[in-house]
């Protein structure tokens, strides 16, 4: 038997920067703060005395890179800032003067560079070795990778020590995707802060309307409980605080005859959802006192239409002539005007959860994805560190098969995590000037399509030689999508064709292929999100192209026929270039 070799330094080192960004990468999560985020990630650098960091962030003319946050002390900081003559805080460092940093945020790559090189590019050679030599660079490396906010480009992290080696690369990019999701948890919490803090005052305005109107006005559920009252209802009821009201009922306030016929006549109007205007009844407390009241009821609906209570008024019969056309306006508006904002609440509340719980959801499946990401890169780097003998067995016994099978399913677990995202969070449409041939072939380039399926290209004359103002990144989104399910679609082979042409100011780019089609009972419920045919997929990724088409303010159809194949099309304003 063959003695096992014990693993090489090299991988040593590698399992131990794995552990240290994952052990980062922990300490963030959950923290929606972003000067917080990277004040701990700064901190466990700091801890380690191993490596050097940068948190770089792009200027809002994104030509500039400035210093959000380093492991650099203070005391050499400043000593830095005496041979530069600059303030640290003040200092940016140009893009066009930097290829390595110009790179990493042109092509979005992760890259390794020698420090002397960077710092060469950046100052005066004289200058440049006394820095180098300030902060123990010479024979350094960095690691530079992207840091982004919903696929957009930020700014920079950057690693830096005499022991970086290219193995690193991997755990570097991770925890700059962890910072990332971080960053985008923190942005989505304060957008939720701050429709929590809208709710909150449009609730505070109803009130206020409610507080500062004489009649007597209440809210209540499908079994006639209040929910909510304003102040003169309280002082009606007898009591000092309008929240003592809730959960109560008219037999907790007033004379059992009263309360009944008021219970029954509430539980008619919930079971009709028919509205109650101007009853005249009489009002009589458990003390015997009353008065004459002129009544209104209607019923609140839900967004199905279904009753879920009521809202009332009640006035003073004495005040009616005088406030006739008024209880006319409440009586027409009002349920409206309830129903408005009850949507408004509810809807804004849902998609805020939605919103946090999908960035959620992808964060944490996220952290174990790459986990297990990390775990395949190491036992194929130990399969190549084993004796020749026992690697070929191992190969003869399908371990290569085995690694290529757990790469396809992080890549489709990825997938759902990107559908999942992409559906909840809000769309930002950046548009540039885009080149249709260009934007076709640069998305079939990144497809790996089989040999048994022919594709063909076909643009318009007239649009080959013109660009248009579309978002890049969304479009190429849609296409792969489009173009995936198509591909899957034609499992025996076939023909995938993409067209492009221009006419009456529209864009219209269709997919089109030779595969099984579509049922005509569901091609109404194709862009309707968790809706799918196929044994796998959580059904978000036409949902998410529709999404990401709209946001072009354009459409997408479809035709299909069973057994002949599919076409997609998308449609979108043609926005000329200035």
């Amino acid at each position: 038997m063959l003695k096992k070799e014990p693993i090489t330094k090299p991988l040593s080192n590698l399992i131990e920067i794995m552990q240290f960004t994952e052990n980062v990468s922990t300490k963030i999560h959950g923290v929606l703060d972003k000067n917080e985020i990277f004040r701990i990630v700064v901190d466990e650098f700091r801890k380690s005395k191993k490596y050097t960091c940068y948190i770089l962030l792009l200027t809002d003319d994104q030509k500039s890179l400035r210093v959000a946050n380093t492991t650099i002390s203070p005391f050499k900081i400043k000593a830095a800032e005496r041979l530069i003559g600059l303030r640290m805080k003040d200092y940016t460092i140009q893009l066009d003067k930097s290829r390595f940093l110009s790179q990493v945020v042109r092509e979005g790559k992760t890259i390794q560079a020698n420090v002397n090189d960077l710092i060469g590019e950046l100052f005066p050679q004289s200058l440049a070795f006394s820095i180098l030599q300030l902060f123990y660079f010479e024979n350094a490396m960095s690691i530079i990778t992207p840091l982004e906010l919903h696929n957009r480009i930020i700014g920079l992290f950057t690693m830096t020590s005499t022991k970086l080696v290219e193995h690193f690369i991997p755990s570097v990019k991770n925890l700059s995707r962890h910072i990332s999701s971080a960053l985008e948890l923190a942005e989505e919490n304060s957008s939720r802060l701050k429709i929590e803090n809208l709710l909150a005052h449009e609730r505070d305005l109803l009130q206020a309307l409610m507080d500062n109107i004489p009649d007597t006005i209440y809210f209540k559920d499908d079994s006639s409980r209040f929910t909510r009252i304003n102040r003169a209802q309280a002082k009606n009821l007898g009591l000092e605080n309008p929240e003592e009201a809730v959960g109560k009922t008219d037999f907790d306030f007033f004379a059992p005859e009263h309360a009944r016929d008021a219970f029954n006549n509430e539980q008619e109007i919930i079971k009709k959802g028919q509205l109650l205007v101007g009853k005249v009844e009489k009002s009589e407390k458990k003390d015997g006192q009353f008065r004459w009241v002129s009544t209104t009821k209607v019923p609140i609906k839900d967004q199905k239409a279904q009753v879920i209570g009521l809202v009332g008024i009640s006035r003073d019969i004495t005040e009616r002539k005088k406030m006739e056309d008024e209880l006319k306006r409440y009586s027409e508006n009002l349920e409206e005007l309830v129903k408005l904002k009850t949507e408004k609440l509810k809807e804004s509340e849902r998609l805020a959860a939605i919103g946090e719980t999908a960035a959620m959801v992808g964060h944490d499946l996220a952290n174990p994805l790459q986990v297990i990401s990390n775990q395949l890169y190491i036992g194929k780097k130990m399969l190549d560190q084993i004796p020749d003998e026992c690697k070929k067995a191992a190969i003869e016994k399908g371990i290569l098969k085995l690694f290529e099978g757990v790469a396809e399913q992080i890549h489709y677990m990825s997938k759902i995590i990107n559908d999942l995202r992409d559906y909840a969070r809000p769309i930002k449409f950046e548009p540039v000037a885009v080149d249709a041939k260009n934007l076709i072939t640069e998305t079939l380039s990144t497809l790996s399509i089989p040999e048994n399926i022919k594709t063909t290209i076909d643009v318009e004359e007239k649009l080959v030689s013109i660009a248009f103002m579309a978002d890049p990144i969304l479009l190429k989104r849609i296409l792969i999508n489009l173009l995936t399910n198509a591909v899957q679609s034609m499992v025996n082979g076939g023909k995938l064709t993409v067209k492009a042409s221009l006419a009456d100011e529209t864009i219209s780019i269709s997919v089109e292929d030779t595969g099984a089609g579509i049922p005509k009972e569901n091609l109404g419920k194709l862009f309707e999100p968790l809706f799918t045919t196929k044994a796998k997929g959580a059904g978000l990724g036409l949902a998410v192209c529709k999404r990401l088409i709209e946001a072009h303010e354009g459409s997408i159809t479809v035709e299909s026929e069973v057994g002949k194949g599919s076409i997609f099309t998308i449609h979108i304003p043609f926005r000329r270039t200035t």
